[in-house]
């Protein structure tokens, strides 16, 4: 991957994260209800479910998912339930002083895990590396290196 390649991606990757997703509204929600320091596993199992979900897509899984509308709808409305389950249960939480974070029922495990499947079912995420990763491959280059760049930017 050359300079100039990664360099378009950065740009394409940026205007895209800057958008808000169910990630931002995950770590905002943890960040309210935990303060920034417990909010950290949630950020931790965000980044866990994204990095599956590139090597998923790197492992061909993205153009087997591409090539059905089938497969892709269904990814879609799992995304979908999984992010209108997560809205009622915070939509249920009681309300929380702002002065103090409410650490009851905290778990870091819990938070990695909610993260990642935050990520893993978020069909934005799921989209973009689908149809933006293969238009920055070389295609006389190796494969593995490129998705690695691309996955750490």
């Amino acid at each position: 991957m050359t300079l100039t390649v990664w360099l378009t991606f950065l740009v394409a990757a940026v205007f895209i994260s800057i958008s808000p997703g169910a990630g931002a509204v995950n770590s905002m929600s943890s960040g309210l209800r935990y303060g920034v320091r417990k909010s950290l596993p949630t950020i931790a199992g965000q980044q866990f479910g994204y990095g599956a979900q590139i090597v998923l897509v790197g492992a061909g899984l993205g153009a087997i998912v591409a090539s059905s509308n089938t497969a892709l709808a269904v990814i879609k409305w799992i995304g979908v339930v999984y992010l209108i389950w997560l809205g009622i249960q915070k939509w249920r939480e009681p309300p929380i002083e702002a002065s103090r974070a409410d650490l009851s029922g905290f778990s870091p495990r819990q938070q990695f895990w909610n993260g990642a499947l935050v990520n893993l079912t978020n069909p934005k995420a799921t989209i973009f590396l689908i149809a933006l990763f293969p238009q920055f491959l070389v295609a006389g280059a190796p494969h593995g290196p490129q998705l690695a760049t691309m996955g750490a930017t």
